[in-house]
């Protein structure tokens, strides 16, 4: 998930994508 989270956080789609791992966890 860290992973998932850090590579999407440098191109700037990890608004969506966070919101969506911090629900998971």
């Amino acid at each position: 998930a860290r992973t998932a989270i850090s590579t999407p956080t440098t191109s700037g789609t990890a608004s969506p994508n966070w919101d969506c791992w911090m629900r998971m966890n």
